[in-house]
């Protein structure tokens, strides 16, 4: 059933739960891990337990978007537009980072000795020389 008392060609999303209820989760899951590397003796359940509540609450969550894509009809095609554009536009930012985190890196294999390397060179737990 489509929306009929849209007035405007964009969707303006109501209030969610699920954005606190996934930094719970998320805080549970990190924090365990945390608790396990420092050998608590519950961490790898609380651990496990975040993992898994933040896997239940991002399913329910996407099917929140599912549901006012198709049910509620709230995706018109300047929505579905504007979200395609904004997955390309992430696409390329993610492209220009690891481009310059691996320029950098191979730069660094190329030219060790920079005015960064030159000043950690002199350290003994960045050097062994």
């Amino acid at each position: 059933m489509k929306n009929f008392y849209k007035r405007h060609l964009f969707h303006l999303v109501s209030r969610s739960p699920w954005p606190f209820f996934l930094s719970i989760a998320l805080f549970f899951f990190l924090s365990g891990l945390v608790f396990y590397m420092h050998r608590v003796f519950f961490g790898g359940y609380i651990s496990v337990f975040g993992f898994i509540l933040t896997l239940y609450i991002a399913r329910q969550w996407f099917y929140n978007v599912e549901d006012e894509a198709s049910v509620l009809g709230f995706h018109t095609k300047v929505v579905k537009r504007g979200l395609y554009k904004g997955f390309i536009l992430f696409l390329v930012s993610e492209f220009m980072l690891f481009f310059w985190v691996f320029l950098s890196f191979f730069s660094f294999c190329f030219k060790p000795f920079c005015c960064f390397c030159f000043f950690m060179a002199f350290s003994r737990s960045f050097c062994s020389y």
